[in-house]
């Protein structure tokens, strides 16, 4: 991606903190072979979401620690805060 292609006219404001966590991210991303940049990170992030958003709507596969292939829908408390529309008993 050549610098031109980015946006320049909008900021987007973050904690250190939240900054911090995204440099890590992008040196995870360097470290498997993806080229990193802070855009790349954001990217992952987005499409993340987009598959938790996926996984919290959806009766998925799930293979057990047993190694058993099973159906069902995934509950962590992250789904719950984020996509869920009601508390689950885990």
């Amino acid at each position: 991606m050549a610098n031109n292609d980015l946006v320049l006219q909008k900021m987007l404001r973050v904690t250190p903190e939240t900054h911090a966590r995204v440099m890590v991210m992008v040196g995870e991303l360097q470290a498997r072979g993806i080229k990193g940049s802070q855009d790349a990170a954001l990217r992952v992030l987005l499409e993340g979401w987009k598959e938790l958003e996926r996984i919290s709507k959806g009766d998925i596969v799930i293979i057990t620690s047993e190694n058993i292939v099973d159906r069902g829908k995934v509950v962590t408390p992250f789904l719950e805060e984020h996509f869920g529309t009601q508390k689950l008993e885990l």
